[in-house]
């Protein structure tokens, strides 16, 4: 197969793909909304360290009738005004509530900030899937019409040969059994390129009413990738996954949520300030330091209850990310050993398709100097296009599992930053 070439009219290049999904891809969209979300959070612990402080004014108009008790008649009693005042509080001691939740909003926070990071390179990697499965597609609807073109060529030649009793008729009934399988392969690649290009659409927002513009095929590699060792592999991604640091930040989260059941299932202190400063009507102050104890003494098992509950969900978080832990590094060995795979797959898959080439050159130049038989065109031309269909697969295969090796092992996939097109 000749490498890509360039693409006359309209094109969606990758870069563009990745792009639109970056900006346009709605769980990417709900992922940033979640971090901010988590961020406000930590912002709202963080204040529970500082003073309150506000700013009120009251203002009341009252009128009361009031019958005389000495006499005839009634009269009224009426008040107006306004009251201008400021209030502020401070916790100035508790044993560590604020310490805790605070601490547990922020390892939630960078959870959130990593799943973030991992639902986008999870989408961009869908985008590079689907982007080199329409690639897939064309290049098999382009192989299957050239098979078409050459399965119609044979059939007209064997035609011509039986009219002229060079050939016998049970040929050209081969012949056009041959055409017929080759439209048939055409359909299925057709349907299975129209699959991929609506999952493609909806990755990045594409209009789906309207049709995807040509995609620009990949260059074959010239070498194969010269990678790490596996353990080292292994090494990178057990520090560096994103969805790995997400479930080790949630873990944090649910210790220090623990810490904070087990505190309040023992006792609660608080030392609180408060100032209150009238400014209308009347120049007034008011100071006061409390302190607070409460025991959970006989509340029936409740606080004890909730302590248990946290210990055991920290628990079962804790299993949960050992099994992340061990399926992310059966996915590290898997998606290593298919780069590999895919590399020698891809060079025997251009060999091939070489070989074939030539092979059926040579037999359809030997059926017009009435050397071969159809039977030998058919068999090279069957040659040829299984060649070029499995040259197509092993391309984007390979394609694709280089992308998948860096989404395992928490590498930087190219399209999270804007790039230009």
């Amino acid at each position: 197969m000749a490498p890509a070439q360039d693409v006359p009219g309209p094109v969606l290049t990758l870069a563009e793909a990745l792009n639109m999904a970056r900006e346009q891809n709605g769980d990417v969209r709900s992922a940033v909304m979640s971090t901010r979300g988590a961020q406000a959070a930590v912002a709202g612990a963080k204040a529970n360290f500082y003073p309150n402080i506000t700013p009120s004014y009251n203002y009341n108009s009252s009128r009361r009738q009031v019958t005389n008790p000495t006499g005839p008649g009634t009269f009224f009693n009426q008040t107006e005004g306004g009251v201008t005042q400021v209030n502020a509080t401070l916790r100035v001691l508790d044993l560590g509530e604020r310490h805790f939740t605070l601490k547990s909003t922020e390892a939630n926070a960078d959870a959130s900030r990593a799943d973030q990071l991992q639902i986008l390179r999870q989408v961009l990697f869908q985008v590079y899937s689907q982007y080199y499965n329409t690639l897939r597609g064309q290049e098999l609807v382009t192989a299957a019409q050239a098979q078409v073109q050459r399965t119609r060529s044979i059939y007209d030649a064997t035609q011509a040969e039986v009219q002229v009793g060079q050939t016998a008729k049970k040929d050209l009934l081969q012949a056009q059994a041959d055409l017929a399988n080759a439209r048939v392969s055409q359909f299925s690649a057709e349907n299975t390129l129209s699959s991929a290009q609506a999952t493609l659409k909806a990755l990045i927002g594409w209009d789906q009413s309207k049709p995807l513009p040509a995609l620009v095929a990949s260059e074959p590699p010239t070498s194969a990738p010269d990678l790490p060792t596996l353990n080292d592999r292994i090494t990178t991604g057990m520090e560096d996954r994103a969805d790995i640091i997400a479930a080790r930040k949630r873990n944090d989260s649910l210790h220090y949520t623990t810490l904070l059941a087990e505190r309040r299932a023992q006792a609660s202190l608080a030392v609180d300030a408060t100032y209150g400063q009238e400014l209308t009507p009347h120049q007034l102050q008011d100071r006061a330091f409390t302190l607070s104890l409460s025991l959970p003494w006989l509340d029936f098992g409740r606080s004890k209850s909730a302590a248990r509950q946290s210990e055991y969900d920290y628990k079962a978080s804790q299993a949960s990310l050992l099994q992340t832990e061990r399926t992310a590094q059966s996915e590290i060995e898997a998606a290593y050993q298919a780069v590999k795979q895919n590399a020698e797959r891809l060079t025997a898959a251009q060999q091939a398709i070489d070989a074939a080439k030539l092979n059926y050159d040579a037999a359809a130049e030997s059926q017009r100097l009435g050397v071969s038989t159809i039977i030998d065109v058919i068999t090279a031309q069957a040659s040829l296009a299984t060649a070029e269909a499995n040259f197509v697969q092993a391309l984007y295969d390979y394609e694709t599992s280089t992308v998948n090796l860096k989404l395992v092992t928490g590498q930087s996939i190219p399209g999270e930053t804007p790039v230009t097109p």
